[in-house]
């Protein structure tokens, strides 16, 4: 009795551990064209929500994490036979924040088309706001057509009750409003805002530095890459 009481444990917690870091991708059908990748500062907000829904912004938090992961994405990056460009000029960085913040949303509403409801494929990002002058102008100074654009949320409970809510809903699967951890990476045509390809995946541990470089890596690596023009 013991020892099925134990492997019913240890399903129940493999599953927990699976959907966990489930997630969701997109594809635009066209892959991205051989080049140099600029990799875009992460947009980071992981912090604490605490008795009434506020939302406190960790910035500890969010540094810890930031630099792990803008490596791993470079590594990635490399490993698919692809250069990858940092900003070097500190307006440019602003830039890139601000159009970071544009992307985000339209990378989450990619995420939330379900295919399996709908019957249909998610509707192209042409017709979708691009990145605009920005987006062309950062293409043309870094001489990178592909942009790579990650962003990591993480909602943590600060306060008993708060805390209680979230382990109950997640030990059921239950839905707790403001409650999100994931992380999201893209590949975006710089010059016109088209998504080649995006893809979310959700880590309750995501705040984690190693973790959130793991999953950046994978999903970069995974990505839809082409494979470059030979000489």
């Amino acid at each position: 009795m013991n020892t099925d009481i134990t492997r019913r444990t240890l399903i129940a917690g493999c599953a927990l551990c699976l959907a966990a870091c489930a997630g969701r991708s997109y594809s635009a059908g066209r892959a991205p064209p051989p080049g140099r990748v600029l990799i875009f500062p992460p947009h980071v907000t992981l912090g604490e929500r605490i008795l009434g829904g506020r939302f406190h912004l960790r910035r500890d938090w969010s540094e810890t994490v930031r630099r792990p992961v803008l490596e791993a994405a470079a590594r990635a990056v490399t490993r698919r036979r692809r250069a990858p460009v940092f900003l070097e000029a500190h307006e440019d960085a602003g830039e890139a924040w601000a159009l970071s913040r544009l992307h985000r949303p339209v990378a989450e509403s990619l995420m939330d088309f379900d295919e399996g409801l709908t019957g249909g494929r998610a509707p192209p990002t042409r017709g979708r706001p691009g990145l605009g002058v920005g987006g062309r102008e950062l293409a043309a100074d870094y001489h990178a057509p592909t942009g790579l654009f990650i962003s990591i949320t993480g909602d943590y409970a600060a306060g008993w009750q708060r805390a209680a809510e979230i382990v109950i809903a997640e030990t059921l699967d239950a839905y707790v409003e403001g409650v999100e951890r994931r992380i999201m990476v893209s590949l975006v045509e710089l010059r016109t805002g088209q998504v080649f390809w995006s893809a979310a995946r959700r880590d309750r541990a995501i705040r984690n530095p190693a973790r959130a470089a793991r999953h950046v890596t994978d999903l970069v690596l995974r990505a839809g890459f082409r494979a470059p023009d030979r000489a």
